[in-house]
């Protein structure tokens, strides 16, 4: 079209159609933007990766596509500095205060703490047309909804969030009562702020930050490959480790994902103290125990002293259940897995299954020292010994001989297993 009409175009015409524009599709339809999604690992990598550039100031280093001039002048020198000192203003940062609005700047780098960061590149041989092209890509996609939460509400509860705490009426329709839920709610609170000095405390010593270190530790849990927790060492440790540190570093984090757990929120949504989602989260909670008992000693000890005395006063509805005490006495402490129990799973099964001389037995490598089978008629033995040849998240050592005995009798199987252990732990 190479003529037009005189006729004047409303503003609001015109706002309408460049509000178009910028969703209109690339040049030629090339779409020459590229998106790279980064979450967990890749995304600890690509961070700790340009904030070392960062950090170093790094004076060689330059953009390829150079985006500011390389000095401002008027009046953009002016807008910078405005919304520059309005944004750090908000972030409570004084002018001059150059260290905090360098660590500020930093954060970039880490995509704000985001659980997701999203990357979108141009290949460096297309021309500016599709950088343009690239923007409008962005702007394309807007964010369309934003939404506030209100404090202390549910989608579960009418109430709010009574029903991980009191005996608000929301259940699974049984005639019973939910007062077990506020001192079960007391215990675990009890539990949780009572573990916390001592994480400190401990963790001090092996972690720059043992906080940020428990939040890391996310990356460790959906990835258990050895290369994840060297990863996750090299991210948080405060100097290197010794292999006896890295255990109890690692028990610690443990300690700290289970103490997370034991809020876990089916354990709050059912009649009873006694149902099995609520079993679980105090099997949760005895796990927080054990380990505070293995890394703390006699302040552990009492720690689960106070948690008995407060699930005393959780009664369960049912009389076969007792209270909330009872209740870890009996399901959640038969739960409990140490050291002891692999290698009786190893010697059991080595009975039945014929292993190499390494094995992997969930999250164990199990090395074979010695081993034989004797046979007289339809009994078996199998002595031997083991240990650990590499634990994909380690552990305490532990040195297992074992004899195990099979007696096979008409309709009737028997096992026996016997053996000592050197050092047992988690």
């Amino acid at each position: 079209m190479r003529a037009f009409l005189p006729t004047p175009v409303p503003r609001e015409t015109i706002a309408a159609i460049l509000d178009a524009a910028a969703r209109a599709p690339s040049g030629t339809n090339m779409q020459p933007w590229r998106g790279h999604v980064l979450v967990g690992a890749a995304k600890g990598e690509l961070c700790a990766a340009v904030q070392e550039v960062f950090d170093a100031e790094a004076p060689g280093h330059r953009q390829e596509v150079q985006y500011y001039p390389d000095e401002f002048f008027e009046p953009y020198l002016s807008r910078r500095r405005k919304i520059g000192w309005d944004l750090y203003g908000l972030l409570g940062i004084a002018r001059g205060e150059t260290a905090k609005m360098r660590a500020q700047h930093r954060r970039n780098f880490q995509f704000f703490d985001a659980p997701v960061g999203m990357v979108f590149t141009v290949h460096r041989e297309l021309a500016t047309g599709s950088w343009l092209d690239y923007g409008m890509f962005l702007e394309k996609f807007p964010p369309e909804y934003e939404c506030e939460i209100e404090e202390d509400t549910s989608w579960s509860c009418a109430h709010g969030v009574e029903r991980w705490r009191s005996n608000c009426g929301c259940n699974g329709g049984r005639p019973f009562n939910q007062l077990w839920r506020a001192p079960l709610r007391q215990a675990l609170d009890e539990l949780r702020d009572g573990v916390a000095p001592l994480t400190e405390q401990e963790g001090n010593k092996l972690f720059k930050d043992v906080w940020a270190a428990r939040d890391g530790y996310i990356d460790v849990v959906l990835n258990r490959a050895p290369e994840q927790t060297e990863q996750f060492f090299k991210t948080h440790q405060q100097h290197e480790l010794s292999e006896q540190e890295q255990v109890r570093a690692l028990e610690l984090m443990e300690m700290q994902r289970h103490t997370q757990l034991m809020y876990t929120s089916c354990g709050w949504f059912f009649d009873d103290i006694g149902g099995i989602e609520t079993v679980q989260i105090i099997a949760y909670a005895a796990r927080v125990i054990q380990l505070a008992r293995l890394l703390f000693g006699q302040p552990g000890e009492l720690l689960e002293q106070a948690f008995l005395a407060r699930m005393a006063e959780a009664k369960s509805n049912e009389a076969k259940f007792g209270d909330g005490a009872q209740i870890y006495r009996s399901c959640a402490l038969t739960m409990e897995l140490g050291l002891e129990q692999v290698a009786a799973h190893y010697a059991i099964s080595s009975v039945f299954s014929s292993f190499a001389e390494e094995t992997e037995l969930f999250c164990y490598r199990v090395k074979r020292i010695s081993f034989a089978i004797h046979s007289s008629g339809r009994g078996r033995l199998a002595p031997g010994q083991a240990g650990p040849a590499f634990l994909a998240r380690r552990c305490r050592r532990l040195t297992a001989p074992f004899p195990a005995r099979w007696h096979d009798a008409p309709h009737t199987g028997k096992m026996r297993c016997g053996g000592q252990r050197e050092r047992t732990g988690i």
